[in-house]
């Protein structure tokens, strides 16, 4: 591959490919500018043209991770518009673990980072709360259908951020067998979340 390949611009979308095809395969340390560099056959100082480091370079892999997993869940939210309150929130549920389980390499960055949203770049940060508030909202709905208790809307979603953060942590940080029979399992377990929520 020539440098030529990138005289239209497009050096900085092909070193966000390829620093996520080597966090999904070897992990983030495995990650540099220079071997960067080296792959997409360019100079040394061509990815600083686009980031200033491998920490903004994250940033903006994992920004791309929160939009398509708030794209996600607010696809799966309209698409169940039909269905009773609780099943429409379970159905999002399911689809936030569904995403932990094919994107690993966008879920271990997003959440498992912390130092990245500890980042300068408010847009990350901007991202990362449009998720969070989302969920807000759909607790919202829920309790105003009588589906869910009248609570503190925060501390509801953190009940369910934290408790669905754990399980899909368990599903990307183990054995492809024990992801998978977490997988198989979710639906009981966003059924004792759903049971944590509703109006008694």
């Amino acid at each position: 591959m020539s440098n030529n390949s990138y005289h239209h611009g497009d050096l900085k979308s092909e070193l966000m490919k390829a620093a996520t095809v080597i966090l999904r395969n070897e992990g983030i340390d495995s990650i540099t500018m220079r071997g960067l560099s080296s792959e997409l056959n360019v100079s040394r100082t061509a990815p600083y043209r686009h980031f200033k480091d491998k920490e903004e370079l994250l940033c903006a892999i994992a920004k791309e991770g929160f939009r398509k997993f708030g794209a996600v869940m607010a696809k799966t939210w309209e698409q169940n518009i039909e269905r009773p309150a609780a099943e429409r929130f379970a159905e999002v549920g399911y689809s936030y673990i569904k995403f932990s389980s094919e994107y690993p390499e966008y879920y271990s960055l997003m959440f498992g980072n912390h130092s990245l949203l500890k980042h300068s770049n408010s847009q990350l940060k901007e991202e990362a709360d449009s998720t969070f508030n989302f969920l807000k909202d759909m607790l919202s709905y829920c309790q105003d259908e009588g589906v869910f208790e009248v609570e503190d809307k925060v501390l509801q979603a953190r009940f369910v951020w934290c408790a669905l953060h754990g399980y899909c942590s368990i599903i990307t940080t183990n054995t492809n067998e024990i992801a998978a029979s977490m997988l198989d399992d979710s639906r009981l377990f966003l059924d004792k979340i759903i049971c944590g929520l509703t109006k008694k």
